[in-house]
């Protein structure tokens, strides 16, 4: 099956780094870690084209690095992104997904990270399916 994980985000990745500091990747169904570079050259924010076999599994992540390193504080205004998700399979009905947000804060001079929070994020159903 062939599918399209795209995101509309409302500023279109223009706070802190902006579309530079964008990185996006996905573990792939033998585990490997593969970079995606064209997230940002689509057009339309995504991992496109997409294959996946029954029983296997994919785990796709776009991180945002913050505005900068220095060790003043982060603006809040860089580091909020928000937008709607958007997972289109070529044939309904036959892929499962569970969104998440994982949420890293980071000392100032963000050589170290001091909390991290993961949550599921609900569908818009109103739940999260698993």
């Amino acid at each position: 099956m062939t599918f399209e994980l795209t995101f509309k985000e409302t500023t279109d990745f223009n706070s802190g780094l902006g579309q530079s500091g964008v990185m996006a990747q996905y573990i792939d169904e033998n585990g490997n870690l593969v970079s995606y570079p064209t997230f940002i050259s689509t057009g339309s924010f995504g991992f496109l084209d997409q294959q996946i076999s029954p029983g296997q599994t994919k785990i796709y992540s776009v991180t945002v690095a913050p505005p900068s390193t220095s060790k003043a504080a982060m603006p809040q205004s860089g580091t909020g992104w928000r937008g709607v998700a958007s997972l289109n399979p070529s044939t309904s009905g036959l892929l499962v997904a569970t969104p998440t947000e994982r949420q890293i804060y980071f000392t100032g001079d963000l050589q170290e990270i001091t909390d991290s929070v993961v949550y599921s994020v609900p569908t818009v159903s109103g739940g999260t399916r698993i």
